[in-house]
């Protein structure tokens, strides 16, 4: 008898026709989101990021993207992970000859796309589940050293890998993008800003246009939908730290894409839309050059 794979029980749930969203989103959750964790042996001279160089004055981020936990935090498990982030990040890079720079370790553990001074319910070492609201035992009991231990050995080291990279590709090319990629519901969860509502297949987080050029982005936005996508400006999510304190620096352009679960979860979906945002942001690179 076949074994029963995730995508059976995702099937099974979307033909069971919950009407109570918050019951199918946890359901979801349980049945695809609470993967076995995976955890490593942390070494202490390791990076807790992936890294790549490119030759263009774009990077692509992926600061939810990973499912490993270090061993000796391991009752964190089960992890949370934005799922397939990480390797959109990786291709998307791939195409356009760009830099990446990836989580190697969970948002459980850490969150990257939040102030480390954030020390609140939901902020830099959060207390619950971003997927199914339960309380994180072990992160509600950490002191505020032990949460600041982790931001010095997690945090520090991928925000201050991101500038460094920044400011050298201003410095040598005058101007730089961020991309920082994540993953979205497709029906908003409990607690959400947008709670039951259907969402767009792609979610342009931009602070009220204020950390990146607005011409720019609409141009972005108009060519995602001339390709047939259904895009948001700032609904449900305006943008993370991570966009927020890169488009500090000058001359930085920094977009939060936000991805719907329809395309992520389905590869040949996800591709097209790897392929699409790679011509799209190329594009949009190379008339900004000729400006």
């Amino acid at each position: 008898m076949r074994k029963k794979t995730v995508g059976d029980e995702l099937n099974r749930l979307i033909r069971a026709r919950f009407h109570d969203v918050h019951r199918f989103n946890k359901a979801l959750a349980n049945a695809f989101y609470r993967a076995p964790s995976r955890f490593l042996r942390v070494n202490p001279r390791s990076r807790p990021y992936e890294f790549r160089e490119g030759r263009t004055p774009i990077i692509f981020t992926a600061p939810h993207g990973s499912d490993v936990i270090p061993v000796e935090y391991k009752k964190l498990a089960p992890a949370e992970e934005d799922f397939k982030t990480a390797v959109t990040a990786k291709e998307l890079a791939k195409e356009l000859g760009a830099y990446y720079l990836v989580a190697k370790y969970s948002r459980i553990l850490v969150d990257l796309n939040r102030s480390p001074n954030d020390l609140r319910r939901k902020g830099v070492v959060s207390h619950i589940r971003y997927n199914d609201r339960t309380e994180v035992e072990l992160n509600a009991r950490a002191s505020k050293k032990e949460k600041m231990a982790r931001v010095r050995k997690y945090w520090k080291p991928f925000h201050a890998k991101l500038a460094k990279t920044l400011n050298k590709l201003v410095d040598e090319q005058l101007f730089a993008y961020v991309f920082d990629i994540h993953f979205l519901h497709s029906v908003a969860p409990k607690g959400t800003p947008d709670e039951g509502e259907r969402r767009a297949d792609i979610c342009m987080g931009l602070c009220d246009y204020e950390i990146a050029d607005k011409v720019l982005a609409l141009y972005l936005k108009q060519k995602l939908e001339e390709k047939g996508y259904e895009v948001s400006v700032d609904k449900p999510f305006k943008g993370g730290f991570v966009v927020r304190n890169s488009s500090a620096i000058p001359q930085v352009n920094a977009v939060e894409l936000e991805l719907n679960e329809r395309i992520m979860l389905n590869e040949k979906k996800r591709k097209k839309l790897v392929k699409d945002l790679s011509k799209i942001i190329g594009e949009l690179v190379k008339d900004h050059v000729a400006l």
